[in-house]
């Protein structure tokens, strides 16, 4: 019997590992901070890659035209 994740997928289709990382000012010792990431939790995901329109890049990228 298949086991299933708390989103209802199958467990096996959980085969990408991700790092959940929060950031962390440290003194950078000239009265400012420097930022890090520290580890929060290490998780298995499954990623599907959906069609992109390219306006995800940003905005320096210029719009795509039909």
């Amino acid at each position: 019997m298949a086991s299933f994740g708390a989103d209802g997928a199958p467990v096996g289709a959980l085969r990408r590992r991700l790092v959940l990382e929060a950031p962390v000012a440290a003194p950078d010792g000239l009265g400012g901070a420097t930022q890090t990431f520290e580890t929060v939790a290490a998780l298995w995901a499954q990623v599907e890659f959906l069609a992109s329109t390219g306006a995800e890049a940003g905005p320096n990228r210029p719009p795509r035209t039909a």
